[in-house]
């Protein structure tokens, strides 16, 4: 029963975007963020006293976290594009700043980790990186698939609606998710 719910719950936030109402980028990420939190709850199911405790410190790494994927990301691509007119240096600097920035994102889920343990049941904590993992692979998957429905539409708009995030163009919202900063 629990499996089919998840799967109604989810076909209503993956394919809800037939709304014309439009919005920010800022809003897309934000009911992007909503849905996963939304996701990770009917996951791990939490008591009221320990989502209390755990949504703020989830939130806390999830944005130092963010940050420093956008970060990586900014440079690989900041290398990709401009790798032809870069001195061996600039090259250098950057590939070392990407690893620089993976091992500092370690650190963050090992400092993490130990603040999880202390909030969460081993069997929550378990749940907690299986509906991370479940969630990046199905927006992964939705995100595929939904583009490759796009390319397949001719004369279809590139509009974003702002109720269903995963909206055509989804890599445009994939990137804005995970190159803003978000506060």
């Amino acid at each position: 029963m629990n499996r089919v719910l998840a799967i109604i719950f989810l076909g209503m936030l993956f394919f809800s975007a037939y709304s014309q109402e439009k919005c920010s980028k800022a809003e897309q990420i934000q009911r992007f963020k909503d849905q996963k939190t939304s996701f990770i709850s009917e996951r791990i199911g939490l008591n009221d006293a320990a989502s209390n405790r755990f949504w703020p410190v989830y939130n806390n790494y999830s944005h130092k976290k963010d940050s420093l994927i956008a970060t990586r990301s900014m440079a690989r691509r900041n290398l990709e594009t401009n790798m032809a007119n870069m001195t061996n240096a600039e090259k250098e600097a950057l590939v070392d700043l990407q690893i620089r920035l993976r091992w500092q994102e370690a650190e963050l889920d090992r400092h993490y980790h130990e603040k999880f343990k202390r909030i969460l049941t081993v069997d929550q904590l378990i749940k907690l990186y299986q509906a991370e993992h479940e969630f990046r692979m199905r927006l992964i998957r939705q995100i595929r698939e939904l583009n490759a429905k796009f390319m397949n539409e001719p004369g279809s708009d590139s509009e974003i609606s702002c109720e269903g995030v995963f909206y055509k163009p989804l890599t445009t919202v994939w990137m804005a998710f995970s190159t803003d900063k978000v506060s």
